[in-house]
């Protein structure tokens, strides 16, 4: 951006007159001239720091965030940022935003630094936050002691920030880990709580005392408590035999979700000994809902599928209760080869209509993770296709495809669904047609109904482009394929003629018939659907000329303005108008043709390109391109 355009923009912002309330103006300025940081002179940084004694908060709130985004300040700026922050009476927004600014800078004076700590001691709950923030880049043992007083701050929010910054750092005192497990007793702050366990995980504490805390938490009354301390577990990258043992006796716990936790707690490990493995199994027998899906899910991704789970997995797959079944289908999306009696199963869920619609669902995901299956299981698969449930026959549309191609009737029933369009869901219609597309070789029941959709959408969709590109992709049709999509090259919409061209782009033996209807398009309203029309005639593999011969000089027209407008078209360069031919860039004005006359250069072309463009642009509609 030139330092003209920069100049304007930091007048505007400093017209109160016009501007004082407009912030969106503002505001879009500064985003502006925060990716101008090379490009600023004095001037405009001037007129930036003059916004930080604007009557208008967000004003001032803006032009922080400005500099906030520039990487090198100078000392008279970050001076005018302090500034800010020390008055009291300054808006807390405003503030929060200079400390923000002030806290990246690489260095900073210990004056203000022990103005930090001071305002960490009162003040509103965003200040503290912002100050913790602020100095965590900028520690030492009397910041780092501060800082650690915080965790007993009133506000639950100032105390997360403070953890944040405490357990990240080296310098961990038995102090700061004793306050860390003061703050466990609040147990109504699960974040806190969660990322104070989290925090243990790579405390250098003793190992006796990080698992006498985490027994003590586990121990406690309250479920929640409980819950959250197993879902921090889950995070540790190592936990001791010692810790798996009470997280294991959380198995028996009688809260349903305490014992889904310890499931998945112990399934996040990468081994586990078969005690806590057959204990695991015994929750899939007998648990419900979370805890089943749970226990199932670790045990196939311990690789423990042997015959005692897989009669599990079967004998749940029965279970009365929907839920369960819910719960079974979704845990065994992870096993990646069940055996056919399972998949039978599942399929089962498929043609009864007494289950109802979320475990139809559930089973079309579990099918959708297998990737080898029969032409029988796709086939009831592509009969969901018609369900009257949009939710199930969006599941069936994605379970078929990122698969191979199924023959038979699974194909013949993709193209039932294609041509019944009555109460299609579009979105449906694009997930099945996205899958089609990657298919070689799609038969011509499935091609005819697929050509049946061009316009189907009325362009909301974008179906017609997916259309296009799946007929693009197959090798050419029967005739009754080819016919079929001929139907809409009498379209109203130039927009379905272009489409219904370009589907014919890549087959090269059209019968004379249907290349003379294409070349009716070569006197099409529309150029785009003209060029369209040229060039599946120019791509076939022995145009029949003579008897396109009424049609040869719009050919010859058409051929002229393609190869034309590849080498010759108008651009705009510096705000100047050009003329580009082959490697020649013309200025197309007075200034430019006096320019070359002074110089004594030829101008003869320079006359010719500004005079013919007017003709050319008439004949062959010459195109603007991007400089």
């Amino acid at each position: 951006m030139s330092i003209e355009a920069i100049h304007m923009m930091c007048c505007w912002l400093s017209d109160d007159a016009d501007f004082r309330r407009r912030h969106d103006l503002k505001r879009a300025i500064f985003a502006i001239l925060g990716g101008q940081q090379g490009n600023l002179d004095d001037n405009a940084l001037n007129a930036i720091i003059a916004r930080l004694e604007d009557d208008d908060n967000l004003v001032q709130y803006e032009a922080i965030s400005t500099l906030t985004k520039f990487t090198a300040l100078e000392a008279r700026v970050l001076h005018a940022v302090e500034t800010q922050f020390l008055d009291p009476e300054m808006h807390v927004s405003v503030r929060c935003s200079a400390i923000k600014l002030l806290g990246k800078q690489s260095r900073l004076d210990d004056q203000f630094v022990d103005f930090l700590v001071h305002e960490l001691q009162g003040g509103r709950p965003q200040i503290r936050i912002a100050c913790i923030e602020a100095l965590a880049h900028h520690l030492n043992d009397d910041v780092l002691q501060s800082i650690t007083t915080r965790l007993n701050d009133t506000t639950e929010y100032v105390r997360d920030a403070a953890l944040e910054v405490l357990r990240s750092q080296p310098q961990r005192s038995n102090d700061v880990f004793q306050k860390m497990i003061a703050l466990l007793d609040r147990s109504e702050e699960v974040f806190g709580r969660r990322h104070i366990v989290e925090s243990l995980g790579v405390w250098p504490q003793s190992e006796d005392g990080i698992f006498n805390v985490i027994k003590t938490q586990l121990d406690h009354e309250n479920n929640y408590v409980r819950i959250d301390v197993l879902r921090a577990l889950e995070n540790w990258s190592q936990i001791s035999d010692k810790i798996l043992d009470i997280v294991a006796v959380q198995l028996e716990h009688h809260d349903c979700y305490v014992r889904s936790q310890a499931i998945k707690t112990l399934g996040s490990r990468r081994q586990l000994d078969h005690s806590v493995l057959d204990a695991i199994k015994t929750r899939a027998r007998v648990d419900n809902e979370e805890a089943l899906e749970e226990a199932i899910r670790a045990l196939i991704t311990h690789s423990q599928v042997d015959d005692d789970t897989r009669d599990i997995i079967i004998a749940r797959l029965h279970d009365e209760d929907a839920s369960n079944r819910s719960a079974v289908l979704k845990a065994v999306c992870f096993w990646s080869a069940p055996d056919v009696e399972v998949v039978d199963l599942v399929v089962a869920h498929l043609k009864d209509d007494q289950w109802n619609v979320s475990v139809q669902i559930d089973a079309l995901c579990a099918l959708r993770a297998w990737p080898q299956l029969n032409d029988t299981v796709l086939c009831t698969i592509a009969d969901k296709l018609g369900d009257r449930d949009n939710a199930v026959e969006d599941q069936a549309a994605m379970a078929l495809m990122n698969r191979p191609q199924p023959k038979g009737n699974a194909m013949k029933a993709i193209a039932r669904r294609l041509m019944d369009k009555r109460g299609s869901s579009l979105n449906v219609l694009r997930t099945l047609l996205q899958g089609l597309v990657k298919w070689p070789e799609l038969d011509g029941d499935v091609l005819c109904a697929i050509a049946g959709l061009f316009g189907f959408d009325k362009g909301m969709a974008g179906l017609d482009h997916i259309i296009c590109r799946l007929f693009r992709n197959q090798p050419q049709p029967a005739n009754e394929v080819i016919k079929a999509i001929m139907v809409h090259h009498e379209h109203d919409s130039s927009w379905n003629r272009l489409e219904a061209l370009q589907a014919l782009g890549t087959w090269t033996r059209l019968d004379i018939d249907t290349l003379l209807t294409i070349a009716t398009h070569l006197e099409d309203p529309d150029s785009h659907v003209q060029d369209a029309a040229f060039r599946v005639l120019i791509k076939q593999e022995s145009p029949p000329f003579v008897m396109l011969e009424q049609h040869i000089p719009s050919l010859y027209r058409i051929s002229l303005r393609i190869s034309f407008g590849a080498h010759v078209y108008w651009t705009t360069e510096n705000g100047k108008l050009c003329i580009v031919m082959g490697f020649r860039k013309i200025v197309w004005n007075d200034e430019a043709e006096e320019s070359e006359s002074r110089s004594g250069t030829d101008s003869s072309l320079g006359l010719q390109l500004r005079q013919r463009a007017p003709e050319w642009l008439r004949d062959f509609g010459l195109g603007k391109r991007e400089s």
